[in-house]
């Protein structure tokens, strides 16, 4: 196998990767801008407050989950 085959090769299996992902990232920013929509629409004075933040980050779908430690001596 020559390098231009394993170059095309390399790049063919690198686009069947990308391609995926790339659709769940469109679905998530989606649901993100979803979700920044509803609490502005429950909270006007929020926009306000993203307007001035550097930055903030959305987690518009949060699994339930629990982790119990406990210990006796």
């Amino acid at each position: 196998m020559t390098a231009f085959q394993r170059l095309f090769l390399a790049a063919g299996l690198a686009t069947l990767v990308v391609l995926p992902s790339a659709s769940r990232a469109e679905a998530t920013l989606k649901e993100a801008d979803d979700a920044v929509a509803k609490l502005k629409k429950a909270d006007p004075g929020l926009t306000k407050f993203l307007g001035k933040s550097a930055g903030y980050a959305v987690f518009p779908n949060v699994a339930k989950g629990g982790l119990v430690v406990g210990g006796q001596q």
